[in-house]
């Protein structure tokens, strides 16, 4: 079996790029002079895309180019990240709908932040800090109209309070071979 040239990285550029400067993108493993991995691209892609969508650019796509550049015996290629922004979306208000119970002890700190671009792992942060305060057993977020062309954005935050428990203990007699007894029995569940 005959291996064949190994394929090499002969250079990396990132293209589009017009509201996140260089400086702002993240790190990515392609780099010029190693091996040409498939997987490394699309981790590569992938990684681009999340910092486009914590960004609010829901809308944003990355393309992978190759370029052979011809170099004699060794096998080269050029990979260009072609980045296609879209409209950024901010956010311009968290509007929460909350159980009677704890509408007036949620802390207003746990929605989100208004005015912020519209970042999916904020919007994933705010549904984990809300679940935390234990007091919901369901946050769904969600943007309103998401396909709109408005671009600032309402972020809704529904709740679903969590059940509120009691427990009873009751006490009876228990008549088995003509003994009567106290047998305390207990009972976990919503209340009546």
């Amino acid at each position: 079996m005959k291996e064949g040239a190994q394929t090499r990285v002969a250079w990396v550029r990132i293209e589009g790029n017009y509201t996140l400067p260089q400086e702002q993108l993240p790190e990515i493993s392609t780099a010029e002079a190693q091996g040409f991995d498939e997987s490394s691209l699309a981790d590569d892609r992938d990684t681009i895309l999340s910092k486009y969508f914590d960004n609010g650019f829901p809308n944003a796509t990355v393309d992978v180019a190759y370029v052979p550049v011809p170099s004699g015996t060794i096998c080269r290629g050029g990979r260009t990240f072609s980045i296609h922004e879209g409209e950024q979306f901010l956010s311009i208000r968290f509007s929460r709908r909350l159980a009677l119970h704890t509408s007036g002890r949620c802390p207003a700190g746990n929605a989100g932040a208004t005015g912020a671009p519209l970042s999916q792992q904020d919007m994933l942060e705010s549904q984990r800090r809300l679940y935390d305060l234990g007091l919901f057993k369901q946050v769904d977020t969600a943007i309103q109209n998401p396909d709109g062309t408005e671009s600032r954005k309402n972020v809704l935050v529904t709740t679903r309070e969590a059940d509120r428990y009691t427990s009873i203990t009751v006490s009876g007699l228990n008549s088995r071979r003509g003994s009567p007894r106290s047998e305390p029995t207990s009972r976990w569940g919503p209340p009546a």
